[in-house]
């Protein structure tokens, strides 16, 4: 423990070193987007060039109270972190002082950083939470997604959504957010991960292998990869798939769902996700506008629409305003991918291992369901799968993990996932003076024995014994299952 928090402060130098000379300059046209309630042009402009080091010490502890109110009154793991020692009460003072030293924005995204290191010390990101850096490419595409709607859909709710953030002159001028131009005819923003597949055949071992790098990418070359990667492991013969996914931090979980279970399947499979929420106004805007909506893709319906910053670490894409045709029976739609969210009023299973003290200030329960159907007459590859996980496959890449051993769509093999895979719905709160974005997951997703799923993630079916790989260890479970054994 005492060495990562000598490693995180180091890092945390370097990066004021570096980035101390930083300045971000902003063209004239300051005011090419839409404009926050209760500003004029005069005070927006203002707004979005003032900057950390424009702010009075009353406006730096009015965006420090916020971050801890947001803290304690949305973010769902505050007790589960509370359950691992962590001393909320006692962080809050010793960086209450500091807060008045900051003077540019990279000291302010760096003292959060730090400071939302030490809240969720028992591991990384409990729980999605984290900053949305200055240097996240993302959310510069998000943006762009945010103006592309803004004139092709105007209609689309997660614009009023999202102008909490991207109205917002604080924000758009924290990480340099500007509008840019498109022509006729180009493409909606998208985000494109390069050289995100690997894939190799061998037919001697029995055996196809692809890596999968992140399932954050909207480019559709993997999706025309990963279908002649099938197909062509299906006309060598091979018997057995192996998907790795070891390191993949997840993304968006139709990306797995549309190019790797749907057409690989002969009948549907789902599987139902519960979480519980704190009912905040940080939070609600987000739970509103997923509450009784899906995302649906495929089939001669197929409705596909741009990715958005609130579904980055989770569902993947913006979901369909559903309404009454929300219902999730699959005879009401022709699709080969649904992902439906609902709050309920009903009760949760019986649950053998729900943590009590984590969940008693937690106000009610989120549904999430998600299915994949036979996108083709007959799979592309009707041999075996298997999954390679680690303890860097996180969010979608849990997801993925524990649909296929829920459904026995594969076989896992590896170390224990990272978790937090299961009813994930990431948001984003904007500080009011700075405009830091702070993210976290707005609900606490729970297993189906009621464990938590950040804490207790999914385990492979054949977990590693120390000093093995889990890609040796797959090789010698095909050769003994070609073999005749177990």
């Amino acid at each position: 423990m005492l060495k990562r928090k000598k490693r995180i402060l180091v890092l945390l130098l370097l990066s004021l070193i570096l980035q101390s000379a930083v300045f971000i300059s902003l063209p004239e046209d300051i005011l090419a987007q839409p404009m926050a309630e209760g500003y004029d042009e005069e005070s927006f402009a203002a707004a979005k060039l003032r900057g950390v080091h424009g702010m009075t010490d009353e406006e730096k502890m009015r965006d420090y109270d916020v971050f801890w109110e947001i803290i304690e009154k949305s973010y769902p793991m505050y007790d589960y972190l509370e359950r691992y020692g962590v001393q909320f009460d006692l962080l809050k003072e010793q960086y209450r002082a500091g807060i008045y030293s900051l003077y540019d924005n990279v000291s302010w995204q760096n003292y959060f950083y730090y400071l939302i290191s030490q809240i969720t010390l028992p591991e990384p990101e409990v729980g999605h939470l984290g900053l949305v850096l200055t240097t996240n490419s993302y959310i510069r595409t998000y943006y762009q997604s945010y103006h592309y709607l803004l004139e092709e859909e105007p209609e689309d709710k997660w614009i009023d959504m999202m102008s909490t953030i991207f109205a917002n002159p604080h924000v758009l001028g924290f990480y340099g957010l500007e509008k840019e131009e498109r022509k006729p005819g180009d493409p909606a923003p998208f985000v494109d991960v390069p050289d995100n597949l690997y894939i190799e055949y061998n037919e001697y071992y029995n055996y196809a292998y692809v890596k999968i790098n992140s399932f954050m990418n909207e480019n559709e070359e993997d999706d025309e990869i990963l279908r002649e990667f099938f197909t062509r492991a299906e006309s060598l013969a091979i018997d057995h798939v192996i998907i790795d996914i070891r390191g993949n931090l997840g993304g968006y979980n139709d990306y797995w769902l549309k190019n790797i279970v749907a057409p690989n399947i002969v009948e549907p499979m789902s599987v139902d996700n519960f979480g519980l929420y704190k009912d905040s106004e940080w939070s609600r805007p987000f739970l509103d506008y997923y509450d009784g909506s899906a995302f649906v893709q495929g089939g001669e319906s197929e409705e596909e629409e741009n990715s958005s910053l609130a579904d980055e670490t989770s569902e993947g894409q913006d979901p369909e305003e559903a309404g009454e045709e929300g219902n999730k029976a699959e005879e009401e739609a022709d699709y080969t991918v649904k992902i439906y969210w609902e709050r309920t009023d009903q009760d949760l299973p019986d649950m053998d291992n729900l943590v009590e003290s984590d969940i008693e200030n937690l106000d009610a329960v989120f549904l999430e369901t998600l299915t994949a159907r036979p996108s083709e007459e007959k799979p592309l590859f009707s041999g075996k799968f298997w999954l390679l996980s680690d303890g860097q496959s996180y969010s979608a890449s849990e997801y993925f993990i524990s649909f296929a051993k829920r459904t026995g769509f594969a076989d896992i093999v590896g170390s224990k996932s990272a978790g937090d895979g299961s009813c994930v719905i990431t948001l984003y709160n904007a500080l009011p003076e700075s405009g830091l974005l702070i993210r976290y997951n707005a609900l606490y997703g729970l297993n189906p024995d009621g464990s938590s799923t950040e804490e207790d993630a999914t385990r492979p079916d054949y977990e590693l014994l120390p000093g093995e790989d889990a890609f040796t260890k797959v090789l010698q479970l095909i050769a003994a299952a070609d073999l005749g054994g177990p």
